[in-house]
């Protein structure tokens, strides 16, 4: 895992100025946070930033660390990246808790797509090929074919499985019944 740590830094930028005693003082935050990167991570960072074959978003994230380690301002980030706050903020927490694994997405939320397995494949391509003038199975009455919608009710398999394995297979359906 990586070596970093959070560093509280002066910025040379923020005059050190006293207010006059009449006038308001204003809020300005006199330090801003940066990361210190081992020479090894900066390397790393900058390697998948410029390579061309990887994924934009991972890349906009490793952009967005490296301009931190170099001290930018959140302000001056945002611009340059034409993105939030709360991103940069998001991914400079997640490098500092899981270092560069936490650049990567994370799961994202919703069911898993369900694949099917070999004998649902047979079962659905055997129907499909031979069964139906075997078995005299015909299509439902007012039908003169089959279609995916009644043959998945037939055999009880969800419509979006019997689709992919008639498409994989190159079954033409108007061609059984």
């Amino acid at each position: 895992m990586s070596i970093f740590s959070i560093r509280l830094a002066t910025n040379p930028d923020i005059p050190k100025v006293l207010p006059e005693p009449n006038k308001k003082r204003r809020a300005m935050s006199k330090h801003i946070k940066y990361l210190e990167l081992s020479l090894e991570e900066q390397l790393e960072l900058e390697t998948v930033e410029r390579k061309p074959s990887s994924p934009q978003g991972l890349a906009q994230r490793c952009r967005i660390i490296l301009m931190t380690a170099e001290g930018r301002r959140v302000e001056e980030i945002e611009s340059i990246l034409k993105t939030t706050r709360a991103t940069i903020r998001k991914w400079k927490d997640r490098y500092i808790a899981d270092g560069f694994d936490g650049l990567y997405d994370s799961c994202r939320s919703g069911r898993e797509r369900r694949k099917y397995d070999t004998r649902t494949r047979l079962k659905i391509a055997s129907f499909a090929k031979k069964a139906p003038k075997a078995a005299n199975e015909k299509p439902p009455e007012g039908r003169r074919f089959w279609t995916i919608r009644t043959l998945a009710e037939f055999l009880g398999i969800n419509r979006g499985i019997v689709q992919r394995v008639l498409k994989n297979e190159s079954i033409n359906l108007k061609k059984i019944g």
